[in-house]
């Protein structure tokens, strides 16, 4: 192989590793806002349903009716439906930091980051 080709096989490799490395970024950034913006909905969620009480009076209507409200962007259904696993997976751990139970805590974060990281690799299908 001529150092020319050699050359250009480098170019190109670092090129890719730079790509890699900016997605992986980028992924983690994206992540970190979504994370943010669940554990913000939720907790307005629960804010909403309790309405100062220890408990809510009546089921999970209140996330059922926000998709319709949620975003003038049309999402996939299957992603959408993902969408609405994470945000009840958020509420629920939201009411297991509410009550404090650490074990619930630590379930409903393992089953958060399990959502997030299935719809991360939905995401990356379209990438």
């Amino acid at each position: 192989m001529s150092e020319l080709l050699k050359g250009e096989n480098i170019f190109y490799n670092e090129i890719s590793e730079l790509l890699k490395q900016a997605r992986s970024v980028a992924y983690t950034t994206v992540n970190t806002i979504m994370v943010q913006r669940y554990w913000q909905i939720g907790k307005r969620i629960v804010e909403q349903e309790q309405q100062g009480q220890y408990r809510a009076n009546y089921g999970d209507y209140l996330i059922t009716n926000l998709s319709q409200y949620s975003s003038p962007v049309k999402t996939p259904p299957d992603l959408a439906q993902k969408e609405n696993q994470i945000l009840q997976s958020v509420n629920e751990l939201e009411r297991a930091v509410a009550t404090g139970n650490k074990e619930n805590i630590i379930s409903e974060s393992n089953s958060l980051l399990t959502l997030i990281n299935e719809r991360n690799n939905h995401l990356k299908s379209f990438c």
